[in-house]
């Protein structure tokens, strides 16, 4: 376990300028719609901050997911890290950890200044307010772990063998891109009892013209996303320890 820490603490340290340089960002964007708001139609900013905010999730899980296994690769030091005592396991989780603190950050942040926006704008839309920003950031939080996980296991596949590297990698994607949604909604299925939360009240905000989906969150999509993000990340671990060519 000392071992694991270790090495999150060393991915950590690494990812410090990324970490520094998308919370500035954030803030940067959040100043500039904070002074063009005045010039938009009411709400605007609020609603094109959280597009921009939750589509840049999903891109940077998948940028991630692809890219903290291919820098060792590129700068060899792939190989210092089998030459440690720890295993691919905890390479992979080191990894997978510091991903989701990252994440968890530039979300944390993210939802407070989108919140901060919708308050300065003093938009009076009912049902809606930080109860709903967060269910909603919590919701992109737990599926940037599936978009991180899922190029992660793809490239340590395509590492697994010298041959068609590439062409296995990007068969694995596409596989899970097609399987993952059918056994989220079978998962869903078997667990009918679990709490759903309601983001919106569609209702009240159809009669603003305004129509917004999905209007409801489930604690059974937040136990499957973390379940299969993990046992893509273990099997990653188990690839790395034994299969992977250096």
């Amino acid at each position: 376990m000392s071992r694991f820490f270790l090495l999150l603490g060393k991915e950590l340290r690494e990812e410090r300028n990324w970490i520094l340089f998308s919370s500035i960002a954030l803030f940067l964007l959040f100043a500039l719609f904070l002074l063009r708001s005045g010039k938009w139609h009411k709400g605007s900013a609020t609603v094109i901050y959280f597009l921009i905010v939750s589509v840049s999730i999903f891109i940077l899980s998948i940028v991630r997911g692809f890219g903290l296994l291919k820098k060792e690769w590129d700068s060899r030091t792939i190989i210092y890290l089998r030459s440690l005592p720890a295993g691919g396991y905890e390479v992979a989780l080191s990894k997978f950890t510091s991903f989701v603190v990252q994440i968890g950050l530039f979300a944390a942040l993210g939802l407070i200044l989108n919140y901060g926006l919708f308050s300065l704008e003093s938009l009076d839309v009912s049902g809606l307010g930080f109860r709903s920003f967060f269910l909603v950031y919590v919701s992109a939080f737990f599926g940037s772990l599936v978009f991180f996980s899922v190029p992660f296991i793809a490239y340590v596949v395509g590492k697994s063998t010298a041959r068609l590297g590439k062409l296995l990698s990007i068969s694995v994607l596409l596989a899970l891109v097609y399987i993952i949604p059918k056994l989220h909604k079978f998962f869903v299925r078997l667990l009918p009892f679990l709490p759903k939360f309601q983001i919106f009240k569609p209702e009240e905000l159809a009669q603003r013209g305004l129509t917004i989906h999905p209007s409801s969150a489930d604690l059974a999509s937040y136990i499957f996303f973390t379940v299969i993000s993990l046992a893509l990340i273990l099997l990653s671990g188990f690839l790395l320890e034994k299969k992977v060519e250096i």
